[in-house]
């Protein structure tokens, strides 16, 4: 049985940060996550890229596992990046059938 992908949504906003202050998420962002007051959210970050996924990392161990695998292998971060622009042109290109200018 063949798994059904869900489309991909794609959402875009500045936020402005004042000094000393926290990083607050706009409430529809929140709530299209479904992250509500109380609850608990994972945040990875990679370089310059922040990810936030809206439930607990179920297992931290696996991602200290992969981070050892690729390490032994001798792949860097730069080697993972390095087509990442060209795979996401790819990805525009096949999905939405956007192309890059």
């Amino acid at each position: 049985m063949s798994q059904r992908l869900e489309k991909p949504t794609i959402s875009l906003q500045t936020l402005k940060l004042e000094p000393g202050s926290p990083l607050i998420l706009p409430e529809r962002i929140k709530a299209s996550l479904g992250l509500e007051d109380g609850g608990t959210c994972t945040v990875i970050q990679l370089n310059g890229v922040v990810l936030l996924l809206a439930r607990p990392l179920k297992s931290p161990e696996a991602l200290e596992g992969f981070r050892q695998a690729l390490e032994a292998a001798g792949v860097t971060l730069d080697d993972l990046l390095a087509d990442l622009t060209e795979v996401r042109i790819q990805m525009l290109r096949e999905r939405y059938g956007i192309t890059a200018s």
